[in-house]
């Protein structure tokens, strides 16, 4: 059932959650690192305008020690994040994933697909990753652009539908889910991404398409 404003209870849910919370010693259940702290795009549900820097790479030892630390408090799963820049620019992401991985961690990764290549695309479908997002967002080039400004649509169209199928052909079970952001907060245009991204084999479960939160300032 979709939830409105009139049932939604903040008192409640903040209380729900501070209860979650306080149950793991305020741990976190999946916690995201950000390998890289560049992106190559400006898009338009994103702070990027405010961002002080454009740079950044996580090295490889600061990595295995935030691993000791994760697994010294029982957290078994993390997050590839691209909150503030995009993972796939950053030149060891492979090694970061496979270590991760090797030590029993469950994997998630997040990419704007635009870095992405067939090579890359088949490394990433034999990796045993828990999940893959895919940030995308439109149903032709210009609300795709206009949204991801700096990617191109068809490229990462493609890397899409690549991406789709190698994981198909693959025994790992690695989940693929399309998320993105409407950032006009039209709700037809959430929809007209939907079908589209059906019209390419997605399914609705594989998608999340959502009406703007604040991360942008928006």
């Amino acid at each position: 059932m979709e939830a409105t404003t009139s049932s939604f209870d903040p008192v409640k849910y903040n209380a729900a959650v501070m209860e979650q919370l306080q149950a793991r010693d305020f741990l976190p259940s999946v916690p995201f690192i950000q390998l890289c702290g560049k992106c190559n795009l400006k898009c338009a549900m994103c702070p990027a305008d405010f961002w002080e820097t454009n740079s950044g790479l996580m090295p490889f030892d600061l990595f295995q020690h935030v691993l000791n630390e994760l697994s010294r408090a029982g957290i078994g799963t993390l997050g590839f994040a691209s909150a503030q820049g995009e993972p796939f620019l950053h030149p060891d992401v492979f090694p970061f994933l496979e270590e991760a991985i090797g030590r029993g961690f469950k994997v998630i990764v997040s990419t704007n697909g635009t870095v992405l290549n067939e090579s890359r695309i088949q490394q990433l479908a034999c990796l045993r990753l828990l999940q893959i997002q895919f940030s995308f967002f439109g149903y032709d080039k210009e609300s795709y652009e206009t949204t991801y400004r700096g990617a191109r649509f068809e490229h990462v169209v493609k890397n899409l539908v690549l991406l789709k199928e190698s994981l198909a052909k693959s025994d790992n079970k690695t989940e693929l889910l399309v998320n993105g952001v409407s950032p006009t907060g039209d709700a037809a245009s959430v929809r007209r991404t939907y079908e589209f991204l059906n019209k390419l084999g997605i399914s609705e479960n594989e998608i999340l398409a959502v009406l703007p939160c604040n991360f942008g300032g928006r």
